[in-house]
C-alpha cells in the first residue's frame, strides 16, 4: 500500500528523502554522456594517409567509400552545428566561451573541433583570422577535463608557436576560455626571466611556448617532466616545421611520448611527408576550409562538409597547401623602381593619415632606418616599429600600443606576420617582396580579420621581382595591378640625404640597412625572383641618403673546411698537396717527367719516388735552413713593428738630414759604447734606455705623490684629535661651572641677579669663540 508508513507508536512516518546528486556524480554523468556522443563521430575521409600503397588502390577505395561515407557525415547532427552549444562540450567550457562572447562557429571550428574531440590527429588549414586558436584550445581543455587532469599529473598539453607575440596572444585567449577549469597554465617564451620560469614550469598542466625556450627548459630543469603528455599542438605549423626550427623540433619531440594526440594548424599547411613523419602522426584527418580566392580547394569542399584536398603522396614534395586569403580582402600590386620605394611609401602615408596600416620590410635594420627617418620627417601620424632584435618588453609595449590606437603606421619584419590579431587594420603594405607565397598569405592576413574588410598593396621592383606574380597565380591568389600617378609622388630623397648627413648615427644605420638588404636578397633561394645583380647600387644608396655606395661583403654559406678541402683535392692542413708537390719535384730531378697526354698513366696522389741518402740529407738541410730563415725574418718584423721607422730622415739643428736609426744618445761617463756602430741595434738600445729612464722618473713621481698624501692625512688626523680633546676639556669645565652656579643660586639671596646676568653673558661669549675655532679647524681640514 502506498503512502506514508506508521511507526510503532502509531505516528505517521514520512517517506525517506532521496539522496541528492553530488557535483562529482553530475560531472561523471556529463563525462560519460559526452564520451558516448563522441564515439559516433565519423571520419571525414580515410583517403589521406602519410604512406599510401599506390594511386590505383587509393582510387578504388575512394570510389567504394565515397557514397556511404558522405551520406553518413551529412546526416550526423554534429556537422550541422552553428553554435558552440550544439557541440558535446562541458558546462565549464561553455560558461567560459559565453563569458568571453564566443557564441557562433566558424568554418574551421565546425570541421576541426569534432575530429579533435574524438581523439584524432588533425592537419588543419584555414585562412587567416578564421578562428583557428579556439579550434585547438577547446578540444585541448575538454580532453584534460575528461581525464580529470590536475597539478599532480604534470604537463598534459603543449602548444608550440613560432613567435613570442603569438604565444602571448594564445595565452590570453586560453585564460579567457579556461576560467572555469581547474588546471594550471603557463607561458614560456624568450626574453623573460629564466630563473623565475624554471620554478613554476614543472607544475604547469598546459604550456604555451616557443621552441627555443622550451628546449632550454628541457635541458636545464630536472623537474620538468613531459612523459605524461596527452596533446601536442603546433600553431603556424609550416613555420615550425621549416628548416629554421627543424633541429629544435626534433630535440623537443625526442622528449615527448609517442602515444599522444597531435594537431597542426596554419593558413599555409604543409604536406611534406618528411616534415610530418618526424611528428609521428597516426592516420591524421586533413581539414581545409578555403576562401573564394582558391578555386581548387573550393571545388573539393562543400558547404556542409569541407573535406580534404587530394595529395599526390610524393614523399619528397615540399609544396605547401594554400587555402586562400580572407574573403573581405582586396589585393593589388604596383611596379616601382627600387630607388623610389621610400618616396612612394611616404606619399602613401601622407594621403592616408587617418588609416591604420602595417608596412612590412625585409630586415630589422631597414625597419629601424625607415622608422627613424620618417620620425624626423614628421608625416603627421603616429609611427611605431617592431622587429626581432628588440627586447621583449619593448616588443610587447609596441604590440599593445598599436592595438589600442585608431590610426598609426607599424613598420615590421615577418616577426609580426604570423598569427597576430591586430584589430581594425585597414592596409597592409609590403614594401619589399616576400620570400614566398606562404609569407605573402600570412602578411596580408593581418587585415580583413573575421568578416572585416581590408586592403593589401605589394611593391615590386622592375625586373626579376615581377616573376613573383606567376608564383601567386600558381596558387590561385587573385591580385590586380594599380598604376601610381607620378604627379602625386613626393620625392623625399633630398630631405632624407640632408637628414642622414646631419646625423652620424642615422648615417651608420642607413649603411647597415643598405648592406643587410643586399645580403637578404643574395641569400634568397628563388633566384628567378631575387637577383642581386639587377639592383642599381648607386641609386639604391642615394635613396637611403648616402653619397657613396657602402661596401658589401658576402660570405659563402658553406663554411665546411673539409668539404672545401675535398673540392680542392687536399686535406684541411694541406698535407696531401705537399706530398704531391714533393714527389713531383723529386721525380723531375731523376728525369721522370711523364706527359699528361699519355693514354694510361699510373700515379698515386701521395706517391714519393725513391731517392738516395744524399738527396734526403740535402732536402732536410734545405728545410731546416728555410725554417731558420723564416724565424729570423718573423722576429725582425716583430721588432720593426714595435719601433718607429729607422729609415726615416731626421733634420739636425744645422739642417743636415740623418737616418733616424743612426741617431744615438751621447755616451755618459760610464758608457763605453762606440758611436761608430750605428744601425737598428743601437737605435733599439737607445730607445730602451729612454723608456727605462722615463719609467724610473714615473716611479719617483708616484712615490712622492703617495708620500704627500700620507703626510696630509696625518696632519688632518692630528688636527681632528686636537679639536676633540679641546672640546672634551671645555665640556667638562662647563659642566663643573654650571653645577657650581646652580648651587650658588640655590643658596644666594634674591639681590644677586646682576652677577648671574654677567656670568651668562660670559658663557655666551665663550660659546661663540668655540664655534669660531671649530670653523677655522674645518677650513684647515678642507684645505
Amino acid at each position: 500500500m502506498g503512502g506514508s508508513k506508521r511507526s510503532r507508536s502509531g505516528r505517521k512516518r514520512a517517506n525517506p528523502v532521496p539522496n541528492k546528486i553530488s557535483a562529482r556524480q553530475r560531472e561523471e554523468a556529463e563525462i560519460s554522456r559526452i564520451e558516448q556522443s563522441l564515439l559516433e563521430v565519423p571520419r571525414y575521409s580515410s583517403r589521406y594517409q602519410l604512406f599510401r600503397p599506390n594511386r590505383r588502390q587509393r582510387a578504388k577505395k575512394a570510389m567504394v567509400e565515397a557514397a556511404g561515407e558522405e551520406e553518413e557525415t551529412q546526416q550526423h547532427h554534429i556537422f550541422r552545428a552553428t553554435r558552440f552549444t550544439d557541440f558535446p562540450l562541458s558546462s565549464r567550457t561553455l560558461d567560459g566561451l559565453a563569458a568571453a562572447n564566443y557564441t557562433e562557429l566558424t568554418g574551421i571550428q565546425k570541421t576541426a573541433i569534432p575530429q579533435a574531440l574524438a581523439g584524432r590527429d588533425i592537419l588543419a588549414a584555414a585562412p587567416t583570422g578564421s578562428g583557428k586558436t579556439l579550434a585547438f584550445l577547446i578540444p585541448l581543455l575538454e580532453i584534460l577535463w575528461r581525464k580529470k587532469w590536475n597539478t599532480l599529473d604534470r604537463l598534459g598539453a603543449l602548444i608550440l608557436c613560432p613567435t613570442r607575440e603569438l604565444g602571448i596572444q594564445i595565452f590570453e585567449v586560453l585564460r579567457s576560455v579556461a576560467r572555469r577549469h581547474t588546471i594550471s597554465a603557463g607561458l614560456v617564451i624568450g626574453g623573460k626571466d629564466f630563473e623565475a620560469e624554471r620554478e613554476k614550469v614543472a607544475r604547469m598542466n598546459v604550456l604555451v611556448a616557443t621552441p627555443g625556450r622550451l628546449l632550454h627548459h628541457m635541458d636545464h630543469v630536472i623537474e620538468f617532466d613531459c612523459s605524461n603528455l596527452q596533446v601536442l599542438v603546433l600553431d603556424e605549423a609550416d613555420r615550425i616545421l621549416d628548416m629554421g626550427f627543424a633541429k629544435t623540433l626534433d630535440a623537443i619531440v625526442a622528449n615527448l611520448p609517442k602515444e599522444r594526440q597531435t594537431m597542426l594548424f596554419s593558413a599555409t599547411q604543409t604536406k611534406n611527408v618528411k616534415s610530418l613523419a618526424r611528428l609521428s602522426l597516426k592516420n591524421p584527418e586533413y581539414v581545409a576550409v578555403s576562401s573564394r580566392s582558391n578555386k581548387d580547394i573550393a571545388e573539393a569542399q562543400n558547404e556542409a562538409h569541407p573535406s580534404e584536398t587530394p595529395s599526390n603522396g610524393d614523399k619528397e614534395s615540399n609544396e605547401i597547401d594554400v587555402v586562400g586569403t580572407p574573403g573581405g580582402l582586396r589585393q593589388s600590386y604596383a611596379i616601382i623602381p627600387g630607388s623610389e620605394k621610400l618616396s612612394v611609401l611616404w606619399s602613401f602615408i601622407k594621403t592616408h593619415l587617418k588609416s591604420k596600416m602595417i608596412v612590412f620590410l625585409s630586415t630589422g635594420k631597414q625597419v629601424r632606418f625607415v622608422f627613424e627617418t620618417f620620425c624626423k620627417l614628421r608625416p603627421g601620424m603616429s609611427l611605431l616599429h617592431i622587429h626581432g632584435n628588440m627586447k621583449q618588453l619593448k616588443r610587447t609595449d609596441m604590440y599593445d600600443l598599436f592595438c589600442r590606437t585608431k590610426s598609426a603606421v607599424l613598420f615590421a619584419t615577418d616577426v609580426a606576420s604570423r598569427g597576430l590579431d591586430f584589430p581594425d587594420v585597414e592596409w597592409v603594405i609590403q614594401a619589399d617582396c616576400p620570400d614566398d607565397v606562404g609569407t605573402y598569405i600570412h602578411r596580408v592576413g593581418r587585415t580583413a580579420r573575421f568578416k572585416a574588410q581590408g586592403r593589401a598593396m605589394l611593391f615590386l621592383s622592375q625586373g626579376p621581382e615581377e616573376a613573383f606574380l606567376k608564383r601567386l597565380e600558381s596558387k590561385n591568389v587573385q591580385i590586380h595591378q594599380t598604376r601610381i600617378n607620378p604627379q602625386r609622388i613626393t620625392d623625399i630623397t633630398p630631405r632624407v640625404a640632408a637628414t642622414v648627413a646631419s646625423n652620424q648615427e642615422l648615417k651608420k644605420l642607413a649603411q647597415k640597412a643598405f648592406m643587410f638588404y643586399i645580403k637578404s636578397v643574395y641569400q634568397q633561394s628563388d633566384k628567378d625572383v631575387f637577383d642581386v645583380r639587377e639592383i642599381d647600387y648607386a641609386k639604391m644608396a642615394k635613396s637611403y641618403g648616402l653619397s657613396n655606395v657602402p661596401k658589401v661583403s658576402i660570405k659563402e654559406q658553406n663554411n665546411d673546411k673539409r668539404q672545401l678541402a675535398k673540392r680542392k683535392n687536399t686535406t684541411v692542413f694541406g698535407y696531401q698537396l705537399r706530398q704531391q708537390n714533393r714527389g713531383r719535384a723529386l721525380a723531375e730531378q731523376h728525369g721522370d717527367s711523364s706527359d699528361d697526354s699519355e693514354i694510361l698513366t699510373i700515379r698515386k696522389s701521395n706517391a714519393v719516388l725513391p731517392a738516395t741518402e744524399e738527396d734526403v740529407d740535402e732536402y732536410n738541410s734545405g728545410v731546416q735552413n728555410g725554417y731558420n730563415q723564416r724565424k729570423r725574418k718573423k722576429r725582425k718584423l716583430d721588432l720593426l713593428g714595435k719601433l718607429p721607422s729607422a729609415n726615416r730622415l731626421v733634420f739636425t739643428d744645422d739642417g743636415e738630414a740623418i737616418r733616424a736609426g743612426d741617431i744615438v744618445e751621447s755616451p755618459s761617463d760610464n758608457d763605453t759604447s762606440d758611436r761608430e756602430h750605428g744601425g737598428i741595434e743601437d737605435y733599439a738600445a737607445a730607445v730602451s734606455r729612454k723608456l727605462n729612464k722615463a719609467a724610473a722618473e714615473d716611479r719617483n713621481l708616484e712615490k712622492r705623490r703617495v708620500q704627500s698624501l700620507h703626510s696630509r692625512r696625518k696632519v688632518k688626523d692630528r688636527e681632528r684629535n686636537k679639536i676633540a680633546k679641546e672640546r672634551a676639556v671645555e665640556s667638562s669645565v662647563h659642566s663643573i661651572s654650571s653645577a657650581e652656579e646652580q648651587e650658588s643660586m640655590m643658596f644666594s639671596p634674591l639681590g644677586e641677579d646682576e652677577d648671574s646676568v654677567s656670568t651668562a653673558s660670559v658663557e655666551i661669549e665663550d660659546a661663540a669663540k668655540i664655534e669660531g675655532d671649530e670653523k677655522k679647524a674645518l677650513m684647515i681640514l678642507n684645505s
